[in-house]
């Protein structure tokens, strides 16, 4: 899709929010998301739709399809914590996103939310909005084994509302995850869940459930179907 360039950067200065509205160069109003970013960003295959990139006074616009809230934001709102089917929800979305691309630093940040007819479906985005070491593996290299202990991480984010570690810097973070053991984990986490964190977020990246093994969860398997749109 083509957008008019000539007035895109005054509507991105002077935007009060995040909803940017275009005009397409075939006279149809558009609506768009904007983030605003201090440095560069990385899209490893990206399922959130990024149309443009801009850059002014030090700073890097980008330009995505409409999008509700970041997981981090979603988790705030949701003060009470999500429903189990929400919560299914997202982490199926994320884990058919890795299953089919080449994703592997993410957090709560760019896992984006969209909603459409009272349902919700999450998206990868944009890799490098934030730097969140609670979400590193110790492999010490990016592979689908990483990816998979990011996303047992963001599962334990769903189900508790707050990260595996208390820690303060990055130094306290990976003596925390060399020392992780399946009993920080609550009892009070749902059963499925609590196996399926088990199960991603083990030291030995070769013992992690593989993500089709996880995908094929009865939690997660009633999902695969209406994950279309």
């Amino acid at each position: 899709m083509q957008i008019l360039d000539y007035n895109i950067l005054q509507i991105i200065l002077d935007a009060p929010d995040r909803q940017i509205y275009l005009v397409t160069e075939k006279g149809k109003t558009v609506q768009y998301c904007l983030i605003a970013l201090e440095g560069s960003f990385e899209a490893q295959s990206p399922t959130l739709k990024i149309y443009k990139t801009f850059k002014s006074l030090n700073k890097l616009y980008v330009l995505t399809e409409p999008f509700h809230a970041t997981l981090q934001s979603l988790l705030k709102e949701q003060q009470n914590g999500l429903e189990i089917g929400q919560i299914a929800t997202i982490i199926t979305d994320v884990l058919m996103d890795l299953l089919h691309s080449q994703f592997f630093a993410f957090s709560l940040q760019n896992i984006f939310i969209i909603k459409q007819n009272n349902q919700i479906k999450a998206k990868l985005g944009i890799s490098n909005l934030s730097c969140d070491w609670a979400f590193s593996s110790v492999d010490g290299v990016h592979s689908k084994a990483t990816s998979v202990w990011s996303a047992g991480v963001v599962l334990f984010y769903l189900c508790t509302g707050h990260s595996p570690y208390n820690c303060r810097n990055k130094t306290e973070i990976e003596e925390k995850i060399k020392s992780f053991d399946i009993t920080d984990i609550p009892n009070s986490i749902n059963k499925i869940f609590r196996q399926m964190i088990i199960s991603m977020m083990q030291i030995n990246g070769g013992r992690r459930g593989q993500i089709e093994d996880l995908l094929n969860t009865p939690q997660l398997k009633m999902n695969l179907p209406n994950r279309d749109w």
